[in-house]
């Protein structure tokens, strides 16, 4: 096309202070070039510019250029979907704190490896959906605030010093929430030697809506206890950090469905205080233990019933390998369990009608 223009992008054509405005008639292109012609000398027109290499990533989803990987590892929408899966979201420091709660470093979201994000962020995913049980609706918002990612991931480097892969047994004291959630993440991987001793000291609480997002977290690590693919040997002491009835009933229920599912040898203690921990609840517990194993051999001798098992090998075995096969699978899975309760009850506290709920909580002690 004759009445073409020239666009490049490296090279400034016209020097001027006054803005160029396109001339009314069109200025073929052989006259640009020939007015141009002194600025350009050495310059291939025709050379296309050298293809800008890109690199892609797969957290945004998006193409970066080869420069500025760094750049964007560092920035806010990168460790925003490393963190929380969506962009936008606002982080901060990652900090570690001594047992006294002194602060002892603080560390920029963007140099904390995966290997704790990750394993975090799974941790925080699993708990949520089942968090309004624990906090009811009112307290949700502040529960989801109180269990953020870049916690967890303080918590997680705390818990490594403490946890090692080739450690065989390990104490984790004064245990928040957060410490909790990551021992469970911890137990559900098996990211550790088998026939583990742990021990959890569970971190006390006056705040309600820190005893909720405790009770969250100790609900993770009860069924973490039943996924966890190693020999086990593992201690809780819970303490008063429980203080209402409600929250102790959903910890018990699902170290029942825990108990009932677990494959591998387990020995369980549980400590609290307060009278929270009932009797009937220490007989549901280990009830469920016998009724995990007793599920099992049933399932295994159904494949030698005539008509359940008409397509089973089992059917085939003699009476003596099946007995035989029951004694060792039971000694591989062999289920204990002890607990420990204080006789002392909870003092509820005195009813306050100057302060909007606090009746209510009166009358929640009291049950």
């Amino acid at each position: 096309n004759r009445h073409s223009y020239l666009h490049t992008r490296s090279v400034t054509v016209f020097h001027s202070s006054r803005p160029w405005t396109a001339p009314r008639t069109p200025v073929p292109t052989c006259t640009v070039l020939a007015s141009v012609a002194p600025t350009l000398s050495g310059i291939d027109l025709l050379s296309r510019p050298a293809p800008l290499r890109m690199s892609w990533c797969e957290t945004c989803n998006v193409f970066v250029p080869a420069t500025g990987v760094r750049q964007h590892m560092a920035g806010r929408r990168h460790n925003s979907m490393r963190y929380y899966g969506v962009p936008g979201e606002c982080l901060v420091n990652v900090e570690l704190r001594a047992a006294d709660g002194t602060l002892t470093a603080s560390i920029r979201p963007h140099m904390v490896p995966d290997r704790i994000v990750q394993p975090c962020t799974m941790a925080r995913n699993g708990v949520l959906p089942r968090l309004v049980e624990h906090t009811g609706v009112a307290f949700f918002s502040k529960a989801c605030d109180l269990l953020r990612v870049e916690g967890l991931c303080g918590a997680m480097l705390q818990l490594e010093k403490e946890w090692g892969k080739r450690a065989t047994s390990a104490m984790v004291s004064q245990a928040s929430a957060a410490a909790i959630l990551c021992s469970a993440q911890r137990l559900k991987s098996g990211d550790f030697e088998s026939g583990l001793r742990l021990h959890l000291e569970v971190q006390a609480t006056t705040r309600q809506i820190s005893q909720t997002v405790l009770s969250a977290a100790l609900h993770a690590l009860a069924k973490a206890i039943g996924d966890c693919p190693h020999d086990l040997t593992i201690r809780i002491d819970i303490g008063a950090a429980l203080t209402e009835r409600r929250l102790m009933a959903l910890l018990v229920n699902r170290l029942c469905a825990s108990l009932r599912s677990r494959t591998r040898s387990l020995s369980l203690s549980v400590s609290a205080s307060g009278g929270y921990l009932r009797e009937s609840d220490v007989r549901s517990l280990r009830a469920a233990a016998r009724e995990g194993w007793s599920t099992r051999a049933v399932s295994l001798l159904l494949g030698t019933h005539p008509r359940v098992g008409a397509a089973s090998p089992l059917r085939y075995l003699p009476s003596a390998i099946l007995a035989l096969v029951l004694e060792r699978a039971a000694a591989e899975s062999r289920i204990q369990v002890n607990f420990s309760t204080s006789e002392s009850q909870a003092q509820p506290s005195q009813a306050n009608s100057t302060v909007l709920g606090d009746d209510l909580e009166f009358v929640q002690a009291c049950i």
